[in-house]
């Protein structure tokens, strides 16, 4: 069987009695690319960067490539 991705071992409530060494582990890989080609990110500096990122904003003034659909 594979193993779980970032994402499903978040939601796998076996970490819900000892969730530290996941949280380590989200810690230790800030920014992981899943096998969907999202990205999952899991550091508050990783987190508040990309919020203030003006080409991840959904507003088309921002990004030329929404003003164009």
């Amino acid at each position: 069987m594979a193993e779980p991705t970032l994402w499903e071992q978040i939601l796998d409530y076996s970490h819900r009695a000892d969730p530290y060494p996941l949280y380590a582990g989200l810690r230790s890989t800030p920014v992981s690319r899943q096998a969907d080609g999202s990205y999952l990110v899991s550091t508050y500096p990783e987190t508040v960067a990309l919020l203030h990122d003006p080409r991840l904003s959904s507003d088309p003034s921002h990004n030329p490539q929404l003003a164009e659909a």
